[in-house]
C-alpha cells in the first residue's frame, strides 16, 4: 500500500505539472492572439481615419511641425502658430520634441503621409499596450494569469486606447510609458519585500523606472508632479519595509536617469532663449487658459483663452511667455478663489469623459 500511494502521489505530481504546462502554453497562445487582434483593430481605425489630419487639432500641429523638421527647418512652423506666441520660422519648444522627432523620421523614410504614422503608431501601440496591461496586472496579482489576459483583452477593445493608438498624437505612447512606469514602481516595491533581492535587482528596477518616466516626460511633461509623488511614496514604503537605504539609492538612480532624459532639452532651450525652460513651453498657457475668467464657474474643455494684451513688458520668447502665463494663471486663482473652487468642481465631468 505504501508503494502504491507513493506511485499514485508521483503520478498526480506529474499530472499537475503537465496541466500547469498546458495552461502556460494556452495562456501564451491567448496572449499572442490578443496582441494580434489588438493590432488589427488599431490598424483598422488608422485606415478609417485616413491620410489627413483635422484642422485646428493637435494632430495637425504635430504633422506640420514634423514636416518642417524632416525638411531641415528644425522645430518651427512656416507661419505663426497656436497658441499665439509661436512666430513663423522660429524654433519652438511648445510641442513634444520626442514625438515630433518620431513623426519626422517616418516622414523622412516614407514621405509626408499622416496615414503612415497612423499605421505605424497603431502597430506599435497595438502590440505594446496589451503587453503593458498584462505585465501590470501580473505585477499586482502574480498568481492570476487569466485575469491578466482579461485585462489585456479589455485594453484591446477600450475605445479610448484604440482611437488614440491610431492618431498623430502623443497619447498612446504616453499611456504605454505610464503603464510601464507603474509596473516598474511595483517591481521596486516587490524588491523591498524580498529577502533574496540583490543589488543588481535594485539597479535594474531603478534604471528601468527612470527610463519609463523619462520617456513619459518627453511625451507629456504633465507626469512630473506624479513622478515626484510616486518617489515619495516609494521612499516611505522602503522605510516601512526596513529597506530605506536601498530605496534611497534606487530612487536616486531613477531620478538621475529621468534627469538625463530632460537635461539635453533644457540645455537646448537655454541656448535658444538665453533663459531657463525645463522642457516644453505649454505648462504656463495650460494653467492660464484653464483658469481664465471666460469659463466662469463652468469649465469649457475646448475653449482656448486669448493671450493677455496687458503684459508689461511683453514677453520676447517662449520661456518668458511660459513664466508670464503661469503667473497670470495663479493670479486668476488668488483673485477669486471661490470661482476657482467651483470651476474645479465643474471639471469632474470633463475628467470622467
Amino acid at each position: 500500500p505504501y508503494h502504491l500511494r507513493r506511485r499514485g502521489s508521483d503520478l498526480l505530481h506529474v499530472l499537475n505539472e503537465e496541466v500547469s504546462r498546458a495552461g502556460e502554453v494556452a495562456s501564451h497562445g491567448l496572449a499572442i492572439i490578443t496582441m494580434a487582434v489588438t493590432a488589427l483593430v488599431y490598424l483598422g481605425v488608422a485606415l478609417y481615419l485616413g491620410d489627413s489630419t483635422p484642422p485646428g487639432k493637435d494632430e495637425t500641429s504635430y504633422s506640420e511641425l514634423a514636416e518642417r523638421l524632416s525638411e531641415g527647418y528644425g522645430y518651427s512652423f512656416e507661419r505663426p502658430w497656436y497658441p499665439g506666441f509661436v512666430p513663423a520660422d522660429t524654433p519652438t519648444s511648445h510641442w513634444s520634441s520626442l514625438y515630433t522627432g518620431f513623426v519626422a523620421a517616418v516622414y523622412s523614410l516614407f514621405g509626408e503621409h499622416p496615414l503612415t504614422v497612423r499605421l505605424l503608431s497603431a502597430l506599435i501601440s497595438g502590440i505594446l499596450m496589451p503587453i503593458m496591461l498584462y505585465r501590470l496586472s501580473r505585477r499586482v496579482w502574480p498568481q492570476r494569469d487569466q485575469l491578466a489576459l482579461l485585462t489585456a483583452a479589455l485594453g484591446a477593445i477600450y475605445a479610448y486606447f484604440v482611437l488614440f493608438g491610431a492618431m498623430v498624437q502623443t497619447e498612446a505612447f504616453f499611456i504605454i510609458a505610464v503603464l510601464w512606469s507603474l509596473e516598474r514602481s511595483l517591481a521596486l516595491l516587490d524588491l523591498y519585500k524580498s529577502p533574496a533581492a540583490t543589488r543588481s535587482n535594485y539597479l535594474l528596477a531603478a534604471l528601468t523606472l527612470g527610463i519609463s518616466l523619462g520617456l513619459a516626460t518627453l511625451l507629456r511633461q504633465s507626469i512630473l508632479p506624479w513622478a515626484a509623488l510616486s518617489f515619495l511614496l516609494l521612499l516611505l514604503a522602503g522605510w516601512k519595509h526596513k529597506q530605506f537605504e536601498n530605496a534611497l539609492v534606487s530612487l536616486f538612480i531613477a531620478g538621475l536617469t529621468l534627469l538625463a532624459f530632460i537635461l539635453p532639452f533644457t540645455i537646448r532651450n537655454y541656448q535658444l532663449y538665453g533663459d531657463f525652460l525645463l522642457l516644453n513651453s505649454n505648462a504656463g498657457y495650460a494653467l492660464y487658459s484653464a483658469q481664465h475668467p471666460l469659463h466662469g464657474t463652468s469649465f469649457q474643455a475646448f475653449a482656448a483663452a486669448p493671450l493677455p494684451a496687458d503684459l508689461d513688458p511683453l514677453p520676447q520668447n517662449e520661456a518668458q511667455w511660459d513664466r508670464a502665463l503661469m503667473a497670470r494663471g495663479f493670479q486668476f486663482i488668488r483673485q477669486d478663489p471661490d470661482r476657482y473652487a467651483l470651476l474645479s468642481l465643474s471639471r469632474f465631468a470633463d475628467y470622467f469623459m
